[in-house]
């Protein structure tokens, strides 16, 4: 891991919201190996439940799920004072283009498609903190 990706997962939280157990093992693996500290939950409704006693600092999030999708989940998100500004990474699925534009114009801050490349993970989680960390940094 570079210096700089160092730095970005320093003490980081990276919540993982799908209803798949395998997605979130396989994506909690990779993160947790990246050094991110990794929370899980099964549906939007138990992610925003677990926030509101741990706050990670980015979400990935499954738009589609049989309870609370991400949809639903990200618009509540975006309705809270404290968890508006929470970076949300949207996990779509193979033919998804129409769910990418809908995804991301009720404020998620990106999207992996599925079946997602690792690297690629790891690439949009480190890039959407930095971002994050620059625009907080410019504010102060």
């Amino acid at each position: 891991m570079k210096e700089e990706d160092a730095m970005t997962t320093e003490k980081k939280t990276v919540m993982i919201v799908d209803d798949e157990p395998m997605i979130r093992r396989l994506l909690g693996r990779l993160l947790g190996d990246d050094g991110y500290r990794v929370v899980a939950a099964g549906n939007g409704k138990e992610a925003l439940e677990a926030m509101q006693a741990d706050l990670p600092n980015l979400v990935i999030m499954d738009l589609l799920m049989p309870v609370m999708g991400g949809l639903d989940a990200c618009r509540e998100l975006r309705h809270s004072d404290v968890t508006r500004h929470l970076p949300v990474i949207m996990l779509t699925g193979l033919d998804s283009s129409s769910d990418e534009i809908r995804g991301l114009g009720i404020g998620a801050d990106d999207y992996v498609s599925k079946p997602f490349n690792g690297a690629e993970v790891k690439a949009r989680v480190n890039g959407l903190l930095r971002r994050c960390a620059a625009q907080q940094a410019a504010c102060a």
